[in-house]
């Protein structure tokens, strides 16, 4: 006898999920050997289910009559691996609740354990709520954790959704300073006009104010913003990427390396400094010479042995002020220092808005 396969596999998704009464699939035959029989193999009864899994999943509908055990074997099947036994029950009972549900009542805003699957991306629901919560982000306001932890990186293009979520960032963190320059002002009791525009150089940790104002009020600008230099220097930075990247981490060692001898208020520059054989720092005020021997044990790029761990923090303090030096000491010798010197960054600002 021949049998179609096709009607097989109907019969065993029918008798598995109760879809309708099952009737016998073969004709009877009285019980003889010439009567035809059929046995499924594991693999074809796993593929079975699996397409099962698959479509229900797929349609939105709530899954029935599939085991946990059975829904891990489909995920290690489609996945290559198994998730942690905490991760599967929730994408099992997800699967059971069935995506057209959590869509329904938004399940992400309520649910801290909802994992949003990349099918949902494209869903009207996570669209309205993602343009939303990246509006909310752009401005400034304080969003979700739900909003920022699964609906502003659903996009199922994850490099655009990254782009789109960097360009949002920034515009963030250019709003957030300029409202923080605004308040400042305003606290001191500056009030700018519409034709007042400040430009604010910055190099390091040392910022210059300059602008239509008079010299005093400047002045009184320059006190109150001089703890926002790295701020503005780090948004000027995120705005020229391709100049921050051509300075690299070597800038940041030099800013670095120049406020320590600033603050030590003794008339010593980076280029007064060297290194002697044994690469100790040759030049430093006292203060900072007897920090480092002091505290600066081990090396830069190794961990700091559990047996310091009651001064773990002076000590990274010590090895980051010594590697700083370094760097900086081989920038005037080998060359490089002028032009990092040289890359001042210059923003503007005018009627509340921060510019670069």
């Amino acid at each position: 006898m021949r049998v179609n396969n096709n009607n097989i596999r109907q019969w065993y998704l029918d008798f598995f999920f109760g879809r309708s009464r099952v009737k016998p699939l073969l004709p009877k035959t009285p019980n003889n050997d010439n009567c035809d029989t059929f046995q499924l193999s594991w693999r074809a009864k796993r593929d079975i289910l699996n397409a099962h899994i698959e479509k229900t999943i797929n349609s939105g509908e709530p899954m029935t009559g599939v085991s946990y055990e059975d829904f891990c074997n489909y995920y290690y099947d489609k996945h290559g691996y198994r998730l942690s036994e905490y991760d599967m029950k929730i994408e099992y009972q997800q699967a059971l609740k069935g995506d057209n549900a959590s869509l329904k009542e938004k399940e992400w805003r309520t649910n801290p354990e909802y994992r949003m699957p990349t099918r949902l991306y494209n869903s009207p629901e996570v669209i309205a709520d993602r343009d939303a919560a990246l509006e909310k982000y752009r401005n400034g306001e304080d969003i979700e954790p739900w909003e920022h932890n699964l609906i502003m990186g659903a996009y199922s293009n994850a490099y655009e959704g990254n782009k789109i979520y960097n360009a949002a960032d920034l515009e963030r963190r250019t709003k957030l300073l300029q409202n923080k320059i605004s308040d400042i002002l305003s606290e001191a009791g500056i009030v700018l006009s519409e034709d007042d525009e400040l430009t604010f150089e910055v190099w390091g940790y040392e910022m210059t104010v300059s602008g239509n104002l008079d010299e005093d009020t400047l002045e009184t600008i320059n006190e109150i913003l001089s703890d926002k230099a790295l701020a503005l220097q780090n948004l000027y930075h995120w705005n020229h990427s391709d100049e921050a990247k051509s300075a690299g981490i070597s800038i940041v060692h030099l800013w670095s390396a120049e406020k320590y001898l600033k603050e030590s208020g003794e008339d010593i520059s980076v280029s007064d400094l060297s290194i002697d054989k044994d690469g100790k720092i040759v030049g430093l005020p006292e203060e900072l010479d007897s920090f480092l021997k002091e505290y600066a044990i081990g090396e830069w790029d190794v961990g700091v042995d559990s047996k310091y761990a009651d001064i773990e923090d002076k000590i990274r303090e010590a090895l980051y002020m010594k590697e700083s030096f370094r760097v900086a000491i081989n920038l005037v010798q080998r060359g490089g220092y002028d032009r990092l010197k040289s890359m001042t960054c210059k923003l503007t600002y005018k009627n509340g808005v921060l510019s670069c």
